[in-house]
This record gives C-alpha cells, sequence and structure tokens, in this order.
C-alpha cells in the first residue's frame, strides 16, 4: 500500500493534537520535535521508505 500525502499530513496533524494534551513533557520540545522529523524524511521518495517511517513515527511519538 503506498502512503499519499494526505495521509502523512495527517499524522502529522494527529500528533500535534496529541502534543497539546501532554501533562508531563515540554510541549514545545515535543512538536518542534515532530517538525523537525517531518522535515527531515520529506525529501523521501522511494515508497519503502516513506511507508517505514509513516509506521515508526506514531510509536516513536506517541508514549
Amino acid at each position: 500500500m503506498t502512503i499519499t500525502h494526505l495521509q502523512v499530513k495527517k499524522l502529522y496533524k494527529e500528533l500535534l493534537k496529541y502534543g497539546c494534551s501532554l501533562k508531563l513533557t515540554d510541549k514545545n520540545y515535543y512538536k518542534s520535535r515532530i517538525k523537525q522529523e517531518f522535515l527531515d524524511n520529506k525529501q523521501l521518495v522511494k515508497p519503502e521508505e516513506i511507508k517505514f517511517f509513516y509506521d515508526v513515527s506514531p510509536k516513536y511519538f506517541y508514549c
């Protein structure tokens, strides 16, 4: 299954929304880490790499 741009954008928004609900974490730090990860992976073009990071991101950022 190919990951679409809309799915990536939805994941980004969900992670940001989740960050607003965190109590014991610096919200600004969390937001900047998400933003940096997505910017770092913006240039990915291989479907396998995109799928890998799409699958790993929620596990990495959700506590």
